[in-house]
């Protein structure tokens, strides 16, 4: 069958997107892990919710997080306690206790608006809190210590008179009578009656379980799951026989929870997370983003949907089988106020409704440390199939009781937006204080990051000089410190050849976890390479490819010439694997170029293979002037990028 050109176009087209839906759906079925910003660097120990959006996250030094709105913004409750909490359990959106060391007990009857401290009358550390209800509840810990109350903690006693020698690390009921005590190594001790009496049943032998067992969770009175050092047990029978199951790869597992008999999650060392959907038959690994060699010490599903893990420094993954958030990075300079008042514009073009969040950093120059927002700042939200126009001084410096004009570090800043929304597009409108320096659009911030650097590139014209000095403007969304280099190449006309100027890498400093820095192109980069000054050679253009030892990070120029500001433009990430196919690029250019006003294209080839470069120009007609002509009846070579 002939197809018209046109045609076939359309039938190409409508496959591509009938794939690309496909594959959205199968990975919205699976859901995906994204990291939340945490707003700490604390070790968290354990999590806890009691729908998909109200939660709480006990961690070291006294530290309870709580979040109303799934973990888009997490915020520090006060607490009457610094040591280290090791547990948190809650019976309601109200009633909740937290557990720590020297026996401490924590309890809320108002959501964590408050909390106060409770009489435990131990001294040793507490590991595992868990309560069945508003009033019933158990504590258990070092020393072989537990603890029941039926009066909301008010009265904290012993239920048995047996005393026992094995530290307890987790304590789980499944309801007023039935429950679970891990211990010792393998030691596990079951309870009918609520824990008076407990049948302690022998160690584990190392062909079920390798090392010691760390957490405990039954779905029901029969069926069970522990995890430990290189281990994963179950059990069907209420804990009288365990089976172990096989998985790879072997590591140390600190929690588990399962939402029922088929899907089980457990957490652990290395940023591991393992998941079952056929009960534990087979065990799969799932990508969170977080940092390999974290430890993750606590996970917990209010549903198949919604799950989170916390860990190590701060790190909170969740787990949703919704269409995600996007994260966008805007950089602003010189001094703005009421009067030049730059703009964030965003638009959604999802079905879903997404709150905004902001995260304000300094942006310094040298070794300066930068500073941000304690708290994301809360914009409202983002309605679907909707845009929004945000006013930096009016909507983001105003509220945070930042002084006007602001002019700290030249009155540059790096913005991160958080919007719980899929694949929202952002723009933003540059004004200084003498002029505007246009429009350009907002980089995404990957939302899980790859062990790799980040390797950006960045082109430059006309003569910078100590007085004209144009700008690089990184920020780094990770948990990781990330050295920066960078190599400078020069940039001839058509029929020149690039050259080098770094023999090796220039060091341009650390740049610090979620954290941003303010690198000027002439002073920190051409002086310490002994470039004279204006630059002058092939028009003073020249391209500089950043290396920066740190995932996801991103960044933008703020480009000067001796005679006038070119604008600001985000910088192009260098994939870190090449895939072998060329590559296309299109750009757009208005208003009758001459000898005079020449615009330029900048191409820059990080591989190590040369290539040939090609155009096609095409007239871009006014809406009802016609259809677009292409003028170059072959496309054009323009040579080879070596």
């Amino acid at each position: 069958m002939h197809m018209h050109p046109n045609h076939r176009i359309f039938a190409v087209t409508l496959l591509t997107l009938l794939i690309g839906w496909t594959c959205v759906a199968q990975a919205w079925a699976q859901g995906v892990w994204n990291r939340q910003n945490s707003q700490t660097t604390t070790d968290l120990t354990s999590v806890f919710f009691v729908d998909a959006n109200t939660g709480w996250i006990a961690g070291e030094s006294g530290t309870i997080l709580h979040t109303t709105n799934g973990g888009a913004l997490w915020q520090t409750q006060n607490v009457p306690t610094t040591v280290d909490l090791e547990s948190i359990s809650f019976a309601n959106a109200n009633q909740g206790w937290a557990v720590g060391d020297n026996g401490v007990i924590l309890h809320t009857d108002n959501g964590g608006s408050t909390w106060s401290l409770q009489t435990s009358g131990l001294t040793t550390d507490l590991k595992s809190v868990f309560f069945i209800d508003a009033t019933t509840g158990w504590a258990a810990g070092s020393g072989g210590k537990l603890l029941k109350t039926t009066s909301s903690g008010n009265l904290w006693a012993p239920p048995t008179s047996r005393v026992f020698f094995i530290d307890f690390n987790t304590i789980f009921f499944t309801d007023a009578s039935i429950g679970h005590l891990l211990g010792g190594l393998t030691n596990i001790l079951d309870t009918l009656d609520g824990g008076s009496i407990w049948t302690v049943g022998r160690p584990l032998p190392p062909v079920i379980s390798e090392g010691p067992l760390n957490s405990i969770f039954f779905l029901d009175t029969t069926t069970g799951w522990s995890v430990g050092d290189n281990s994963i047990v179950k059990t069907t029978t209420g804990g009288v026989f365990w089976q172990r199951q096989e998985f790879t790869p072997f590591t140390f597992l600190n929690s588990v929870f399962a939402v029922d008999t088929n899907n089980v999650w457990t957490v652990g060392s290395g940023a591991t997370i393992l998941r079952t959907s056929d009960g534990g038959a087979s065990w799969n690994t799932e990508e969170s983003g977080i940092p390999l060699g974290t430890e993750l010490n606590s996970v917990f599903f209010v549903d198949s949907d919604d799950g989170w893990a916390v860990g190590e420094e701060g790190e909170i993954a969740h787990y949703s089988t919704g269409p995600g958030s996007t994260v966008l990075a805007a950089n602003f300079m010189n001094g703005n106020s009421a009067l030049f008042n730059s703009r964030v514009y965003l638009f959604n073009s999802s079905s879903t409704d997404g709150e905004i969040t902001v995260h304000v950093f300094t942006l310094p120059t040298g070794d300066d440390p930068a500073l941000s927002t304690t708290t994301p700042l809360s914009l409202g939200t983002l309605r679907a199939r909707s845009a929004l126009n945000i006013k930096l001084v009016e909507d983001i410096l105003v509220p945070l009781h930042v002084s006007l004009p602001y002019t700290t570090d030249n009155g540059n800043l790096a913005l991160e937006f958080t919007i719980q929304a899929p694949d929202v597009q952002g723009a933003a409108q540059v004004f200084s204080s003498s002029l505007a320096f246009g429009t350009y659009s907002l980089p995404k911030i990957p939302t899980t990051f790859s062990s790799g650097p980040t390797v950006l590139v960045a082109n430059f014209m006309n003569g910078n000089d100590t007085a004209f000095d144009s700008d690089i403007y990184l920020l780094n969304p990770s948990q990781s410190a990330g050295i920066v280099t960078v190599r400078v190449f020069t940039l001839p006309l058509k029929n020149g050849l690039a050259q080098e100027l770094t023999t090796t890498p220039l060091a341009l400093g650390t740049l610090t976890a979620r954290s941003a820095l303010n690198i000027k192109v002439a002073e920190d980069i051409l002086t310490p390479l002994l470039i004279p000054l204006p630059y002058t050679t092939d028009g003073g253009n020249l391209t500089l490819e950043f290396t920066i030892q740190a995932a996801g990070v991103r960044g933008a120029a703020q480009v000067f010439s001796s005679d006038f500001a070119y604008g600001t433009y985000p910088l192009q990430e260098i994939p870190a694997t090449a895939s072998g196919a060329p590559t296309v690029l299109v750009s757009n250019f208005m208003n009758g170029n001459d000898g005079a006003f020449n615009s330029r294209i900048y191409l820059f080839n990080p591989s190590q293979s040369a290539g040939n470069v090609a155009v096609r120009v095409f007239t871009l007609p006014l809406k009802d002037a016609g259809i677009a002509q292409e003028l170059t009846t072959t496309p054009l070579d323009l040579g080879t990028l070596s």
